[in-house]
């Protein structure tokens, strides 16, 4: 893999996961201690992943699988539209690695389910 190419799957993953942490506190501010939790878990996620990528002398394949749980630990923890987009990353198979989407897919298969009466007052 080349360096640019290497380069751009990197900005990718930066750009999506800013975009979760942009979102999350659109979506979310009415909350403020809920959304500055779901900061930190996000960059304290973010900040294991670079280091995982800068200083471990595993295999990339194998950086990936550590770094996507982390991210997956953060995105499960915060909840509601950090989940999604979670599910929403394990669907992205042109950019993201297989690792990640593998790791991301748990999401969609342990989600916690919403009984209807719920869904239907969050409609109304």
């Amino acid at each position: 893999m080349t360096y640019y190419s290497r380069l751009l799957k990197y900005t990718t993953i930066a750009s999506i996961a800013t975009g979760i942490a942009t979102a999350g506190l659109g979506y979310q501010q009415y909350e403020y201690n809920h959304s500055f939790k779901a900061v930190c878990n996000l960059v304290y996620a973010g900040t294991r992943m670079a280091l995982i990528y800068k200083f471990s002398e595993d295999t990339i394949e194998s950086k990936h699988i550590k770094a996507s749980s982390f991210l997956r630990d953060a995105l499960k923890s915060n909840g509601g539209i950090f989940l999604k987009f979670g599910q929403l990353i394990a669907t992205l198979d042109v950019i993201v690695p297989d690792e990640y989407r593998f790791v991301m897919s748990t999401l969609t298969r342990e989600c916690a389910v919403s009984s209807f009466d719920s869904v239907k007052r969050a409609i109304e």
